[in-house]
């Protein structure tokens, strides 16, 4: 890379084959690996979101020497999941304003045609595949019978997507293909699954919406609860905004809380990251919703249990089960023992708060914070936790980030546009400290 004769302030993209790009390239996150920045000088480079909706956010980044690009990836997928809109994107610029490329998933759609889907420019190990609306939890893999060509179901159970994948990464844009359905299976369709059919999409959006809230607040719709777990599970690298029933999570908050209450350890994972491409934090989560979402959950299990125990033993059995996964829960996120705690179940925390803030100083004593004042200042004004009095918030203003969280968390501060690209930054920056202080200021908040 030295031989490139960087002149001064000039910032250079090197593409994975180790081309310089000087036409601002669309890439998607899969094209990051291999790619790098390089500049001659320290630089400032601005992440701007795009095409989003209401959604706005402009993020920096300070960098020197050689980058590799998919550092900004994670940061890039975050901001995109700012938006419940199909096809933003970011834009990344250089500290002249000139923009090195674009970061968005792919676009590119098949030409569909006799039955059959045609893929252009894929690769031999890419495989094609099939996802129904009224099953969105199953994807179904085509016949190949040519190159990039592919054959579609012959008897679909309705409208689905098509879209071609490698491993778990999806390499095309979901194209819907209209199907009908006769009127015999439309009489044993669930109330999710009759709405998908729904064909003016704000009238779609807005029956999934309402019945979301419904699902939320009932013991007794288990079935959807964890049909919902599986469909989220079954994703792989699908973008949940894809589907208009995985799109429309983030509007019910009390239905995230109990997805993630009711999934089991081996599908936990796929339910944390679905805040990476929703517009929505966990930790930012109404504690009112988590509230409500563990006691719907354990009368859920009482109901359940109630068929084979007595009640008092069924509820010391669901009391048991609900602990249990409290634990599961503590094991794979330190921020979930504030929850717990919030709920009157948690035990002392492991760490004070002080020790916390100290041991991310010793790590970034050095460094200056990237990011902007205002998110501390918002957090501060609610007080600041006696752990975290007498450091330097202006300089490390990330020491104050888990408390703007908690702010949110308790009603007391309003997530804004700003404020969610500000805590995305953070989360990007230390998402360790982040969730290791976040138990401690929510107590403080919540008291």
């Amino acid at each position: 890379m030295a031989s490139l004769g960087l002149v001064a302030n000039e910032t250079l993209l090197v593409d994975a084959s180790g081309k310089i790009r000087k036409d601002a390239p669309v890439l998607s996150p899969a094209d990051l690996r291999g790619a790098v920045l390089v500049t001659g000088e320290p630089v400032t480079i601005d992440l701007d979101l795009r095409g989003a909706g209401d959604a706005r956010a402009l993020i920096a980044r300070r960098v020197e020497g050689e980058t590799p690009m998919v550092r900004f990836g994670a940061l890039a997928e975050s901001l995109l999941g700012l938006s419940t809109e199909r096809g933003p994107r970011v834009m990344i610029r250089d500290d002249r304003n000139r923009p090195l490329c674009t970061i968005r998933r792919n676009q590119d759609l098949p030409l569909v045609t006799d039955g059959k889907v045609l893929f252009a420019n894929l690769g031999a190990d890419v495989r094609a595949v099939a996802r129904s609306l009224l099953q969105p939890e199953t994807e179904i893999a085509l016949l190949q019978i040519g190159n990039g060509l592919f054959q579609l179901p012959a008897n679909p159970d309705g409208s689905y997507l098509v879209y071609c994948r490698r491993g778990d990464a999806v390499l095309t844009r979901p194209s819907i293909i209209e199907a009908p359905i006769d009127s015999v299976r439309r009489q044993t369709l669930t109330r999710l699954q009759d709405i998908a059919l729904v064909s003016d999409e704000d009238a779609r959006r807005q029956a999934i919406q309402r019945e979301l809230r419904i699902v939320a607040d009932d013991k007794e719709r288990g079935a959807e609860i964890s049909q919902l777990i599986r469909i989220v599970a079954s994703l792989n690298g699908l973008s949940p905004r894809a589907m208009d029933i995985t799109r429309e999570l983030p509007s019910c908050p009390t239905l995230l809380c109990r997805l993630l209450l009711a999934a089991s350890p081996e599908r936990l994972d796929s339910i944390l990251v679905l805040e990476r491409d929703l517009p929505f934090l966990w930790m930012a989560l109404p504690l009112d919703a988590w509230k409500l979402a563990a006691a719907t959950e354990w009368n859920r299990a009482v109901s359940d249990l109630s068929t084979v125990f007595e009640v008092p033993q069924a509820t010391a059995q669901a009391t048991l089960q609900m602990q249990k996964r409290f634990e599961s829960l503590g094991e794979r996120t330190l921020w979930f023992a504030g929850i717990v705690r919030s709920l009157g179940l948690g035990k002392n925390f492991s760490q004070d708060l002080r020790s916390i803030a100290q041991d991310y100083m010793r790590l970034r004593h050095d460094q200056h914070d990237e990011l902007p004042r205002s998110l501390a200042e918002r957090a501060a004004s609610l007080g600041v936790p006696p752990g975290l009095d007498g450091f330097d918030h202006h300089h490390f203003p990330m020491l104050l980030v888990p408390l703007c969280l908690a702010g949110v968390a308790c009603g007391k501060l309003t997530m804004s546009a700003e404020i969610a690209a500000g805590l995305r930054n953070a989360l990007d920056i230390d998402r360790n400290y982040i969730a290791a202080a976040y138990p401690h200021c929510l107590e403080f908040l919540a008291k």
